[in-house]
């Protein structure tokens, strides 16, 4: 397991646990708590029973098995050679099993350096031993010795970090790591979800960037893009949105989104920070993906001369 730093992990959790038991969520820079009741996701199952009941879905143009592989082309002068990062989020593992076999069969071309997960692998904290199990299932296909760096999205619960975590998987719950990839120098800060469960250190711990490495910033959300920039972020990635599911252009009926909502799916730049928002691989609540593709993102970062 990676040597990890920052925040220290129990008391992240101390923090965590009693949100999640509270049923309270803490948006992103809100000064309050909230209770835990997610309005949209209950109209979500309504429109799910009505679309059910009137065999729309049956009919409708589906893209939620057409998983592709995206490459994502990005350059730095701070390498000297080209590193691979393949970059997997918002699996929904417990809502969508039957996409299990489907990544796995995507796996097995990809070559990369480094896997990075932007969070939500479930989508229900109450009982998350079918997402634990079916991610199990999945992380042979990530070939070894790859080390996997994860954080959580707004769906994880924090029990999930002990479910999972292991010498291949290191959670960074406000941390961050340090490694040489190909003689490259990189730091890696990752935080806790900032839609859900916002406090100040899940910002605060960006201030640790270094002027000198490869700085990338691992988030659940677009959401907090300026202050990470501030911060000295070369890259900034991310999921949540789900590249909004089902695009009725100009509408994308899921961004949820408080903030960067114009950074809601695939490339962006945010003044010298380049950003990745990744469109998920498994759908939420709905198994329905129209104008959108589940997707395996590979950022291919390439050295060019200072």
């Amino acid at each position: 397991m990676l040597i990890k730093k920052g925040q220290d992990r129990n008391d992240w959790m101390t923090y965590r646990r009693d949100l999640e038991g509270h049923k309270k969520r803490r948006k992103v820079f809100a000064k309050r708590r909230q209770f835990d009741i997610d309005y949209f996701g209950i109209v979500l199952k309504i429109a799910r029973f009505f679309l059910k009941l009137t065999g729309i879905l049956k009919i409708m143009p589906n893209n939620y098995h057409k998983i592709i592989v995206r490459e994502n082309e990005l350059f730095s002068s701070k390498i000297k050679e080209p590193i691979r990062i393949l970059h997997l989020s918002d699996l929904h593992l417990d809502e969508n099993p039957d996409i299990v076999p489907l990544v796995m069969e995507k796996l097995k071309s990809v070559q990369a350096d480094i896997c990075i997960i932007t969070g939500d692998f479930g989508t229900y904290r109450k009982n998350q031993q079918d997402t634990i199990e079916r991610f199990n299932q999945l992380l042979p296909s990530i070939k070894e010795p790859l080390p996997v760096i994860c954080i959580l999205g707004n769906h994880d619960g924090h029990d999930l970090v002990a479910g999972l975590e292991n010498g291949r998987l290191t959670f960074l719950t406000n941390q961050f790591v340090d490694l040489k990839i190909h003689n490259n120098n990189v730091r890696i800060i990752g935080c806790d979800d900032v839609h859900y469960f916002y406090r100040p250190e899940n910002v605060e711990i960006f201030k640790n960037f270094e002027s000198k490495d490869l700085n990338i910033a691992l988030v659940h959300s677009p959401e907090i893009f300026d202050k990470v920039q501030e911060s000295g972020a070369d890259f900034y990635f991310c999921g949540h949105s789900h590249g909004g599911q089902i695009r009725l252009p100009p509408l994308r009926l899921i961004t949820r989104c408080k903030r960067g909502r114009q950074f809601y799916i695939g490339r962006w730049v945010y003044q010298n920070m380049h950003g990745f928002t990744h469109s998920g691989i498994g759908a939420s609540i709905i198994k329905w993906r129209l104008n959108t593709h589940p997707e395996l993102v590979i950022h291919h970062i390439k050295p060019v001369s200072s």
